[in-house]
């Protein structure tokens, strides 16, 4: 069965001082509006961000009682996930009329930190946590400083996004910095810098704001006003949580999502006229069109397809902060594709800082729930460095596991580890230098550098230690180049 979208809105946007359930009323009744359905029609929600039963929440909020609901949490591309299993049950008759929906009122709330949240007993709050990266800005970052060292580029590059992205702002009254005039390159790089080489400007906006769609069946699209906007393909990959799981910071799921959601259309990249990218920071852009195949690997910042043309948030357009992006991105999309009011003609196409190590805020493991979490961090009042091997394959992983991630043996030893590797990438946040070192076993290991002015990518470098209070040690790690 073909399924469509046929209705699409947003809450308002900025600050709003609204409730995160009034921003939600707001989208949901204006898309139900925009599709021409009546409030009982919807058999179907899905959400989050609300509380604990996100979908429960609100269909009580709205007084409706649906027949299927998702309120599963994947982060900022829930909501394409949404819209798949949208089409699966409406495929599969559970329901007729769903609503996605999301909002946030992150400004108003003043609820956003650079911290971010660590959810205690996790592999992050065990093992990279004790470093204080900022999340997610710091993985971003790292991200960044990989892309720009790998291409020879200069922040310049990616300055020049978020230029862009105020240009098509300054061109629609509901995003955030219109009326604030135009961005240049050097308002950009002159920006106070929040992760290196991420600045101000090339970090996402915090706002209120949130959207929604409606979806159907085709059949049932046909009776109603507006022009529907079929669902052609769709694809997931799920990767890492952690900043040091990644293998390559510069392929992202989006490879492979991607090629699935074509494949399932029946489409290729030269067949799409106009994207709308999850934007977060300015390297998502370039990133995310290589990975989708719009551009060949660094040459994303010269793709000449339209993308993120809504302009709504006024940096990476639509942002109301990091989880609504994908929400928010729908309704812009698909006025784009059905020509609605609303919609506009597509475009055509650093400093030195001070650093030094800080005195890390230790998280103890989480309970028994961390497997061999102890060992590994006891391991340490001996300044010794411990690897999980695995027995069968004889590959090295990091964190510790009960399984191996290569094979699936559950044969596993602790290895001391050489202490030498290389910087992957690194990112210079708070006054400290946070980065990603592979050590020559293998792994990654996010860690702190020490005493190294001028760190770069793929530089040789060796363990130190940073005693604890506690008695335990902080693994860092200092140029190859300097003496013991």
């Amino acid at each position: 069965m073909t399924v469509a979208v046929v209705g699409a809105a947003e809450c308002d946007l900025g600050l709003t001082g609204k409730s995160v359930l009034e921003l939600q009323s707001q989208a949901v009744t204006r898309a139900l509006a925009d599709a021409g359905v009546a409030l009982s029609e919807v058999d179907g929600l899905a959400t989050n961000g609300i509380s604990r039963f996100s979908a429960t929440q609100l269909a009580d909020w709205l007084g409706i009682r649906p027949a299927w609901c998702d309120s599963t949490f994947a982060g900022g591309a829930v909501f394409e996930m949404y819209v798949a299993r949208a089409a699966q049950a409406i495929a599969a008759g559970q329901c007729t009329t769903v609503v996605i929906s999301y909002a946030s009122n992150q400004r108003s709330a003043r609820s956003r930190t650079l911290a971010g949240i660590v959810e205690e007993g996790t592999p992050e709050a065990v093992f990279e946590a004790p470093f204080r990266p900022l999340y997610p800005i710091s993985y971003y970052a790292m991200v960044a400083q990989r892309y720009l060292h790998t291409y020879g580029l200069g922040h310049e590059a990616l300055a020049s996004v978020a230029v862009a992205a105020r240009e098509r702002a300054l061109r629609n009254p509901a995003a955030w910095t219109y009326g604030k005039g135009p961005l240049t390159i050097d308002d950009v790089l002159a920006a106070p810098m929040i992760s290196t080489p991420l600045g101000r400007h090339d970090c996402c906006l915090v706002t209120d704001g949130g959207g929604a769609i409606v979806l159907t069946s085709a059949a049932r699209a046909r009776d109603l006003p507006g022009r529907p906007v079929t669902v052609l393909g769709y694809g997931e990959s799920l990767t890492h949580t952690g900043m040091a799981t990644a293998p390559d910071l510069l392929r992202t799921g989006a490879v492979d999502s991607g090629r699935r959601a074509f494949a399932r259309a029946g489409l290729t990249p030269a067949g799409i006229d106009v994207i709308q990218l999850y934007d977060a920071f300015t390297i998502s852009v370039p990133l995310g069109l290589e990975a989708l195949g719009f551009a060949a690997p660094g040459e994303g910042l010269h793709a000449r397809i339209p993308h993120n043309t809504g302009g709504r948030a006024g940096l990476l357009p639509p942002r109301p902060a990091r989880r609504p992006a994908a929400c928010r991105g729908r309704p812009p999309a698909a006025r784009r594709v059905r020509r609605t009011p609303g919609s506009r003609r597509p475009d055509g196409p650093g400093a030195r800082h001070r650093r030094h190590l800080l005195q890390p805020r230790h998280r103890d493991p989480g309970g028994r729930s961390m497997i061999d979490a102890d060992a590994w961090w006891e391991a340490t009042r001996d300044r010794r460095l411990l690897l999980q091997r695995c027995l069968d394959c004889r590959r090295f992983q990091h964190y510790p596991r009960p399984l191996c991630t290569s094979c699936g043996g559950d044969r596993l030893d602790f290895v001391e580890a050489a202490g030498t590797g290389t910087i992957d990438s690194f990112t210079i946040a708070e006054q400290h230098t946070l980065a990603r070192v592979r050590l020559d076993e293998g792994p990654i290991l996010l860690t702190h550098l020490d005493g190294i002015d001028d760190p770069s990518c793929d530089q040789s470098v060796r363990l130190a230690w940073q005693a604890l209070p506690d008695g335990r040690h902080l693994p860092v790690f200092r140029s190859a180049d300097n003496g013991l």
